[in-house]
Order: structure tokens, then C-alpha cells, then sequence
């Protein structure tokens, strides 16, 4: 196996997919780690120094602002991460 020095990937999934078929690491979000980590077979390490805290963030053009249908995907979004990020408050 050809080893790299390093590697940049256009997401988080697409570093975990290259992590497991290589001898990289990667800093990934704790929740992405923790499902696709398991699946992948990747050896799960905490962070050897303090990382800071990074915001959860949506975004959208201002046109969807009063959309019915894009309002409603955005708070099924927020349903689903805001557990997961207040557990780690």
C-alpha cells in the first residue's frame, strides 16, 4: 500500500470511507464517528489535545425563507441533531 502524507476529501463520510481502507487518521464529528465509525470497522480514538467547539449551522437561500415544505425539512433536521448536540453540553 502506497502511504500519503495527506488527503482532502470534498466530506466527512468520503475521510471515514478513505480512513478505513488506509493508515490515515482523521478529527470527525463525534456523532458521524460513532454510527459510520461502527460500520466501517475504524478503531475510535479521543482527541490527544483540547479541540474547540464547533456551531451547528443550517443555511439556506433567502427565497426558501417562507416555504412550507422547506421549513418543514429544516425543522426535521433540527429535531434530529438538537438531541445530539445538547447530550454533549
Amino acid at each position: 500500500m502506497k502511504l500519503l502524507a495527506g488527503l482532502e476529501v470534498p466530506s466527512f463520510l468520503a475521510g471515514l470511507l478513505v480512513v478505513a481502507r488506509s493508515d490515515l487518521l482523521m478529527n470527525a464529528p463525534v456523532p458521524l464517528v460513532h454510527e459510520a465509525g461502527e460500520a466501517l470497522g475504524l478503531r475510535l480514538r479521543e482527541a490527544p489535545i483540547p479541540l474547540p467547539t464547533l456551531p451547528f449551522v443550517l443555511a439556506w437561500h433567502p427565497r426558501f425563507q417562507h416555504d412550507p415544505a422547506h421549513k418543514w425539512a429544516r425543522e426535521r433536521v433540527l429535531d434530529a441533531a438538537r438531541p445530539v448536540f445538547d447530550s454533549r453540553r
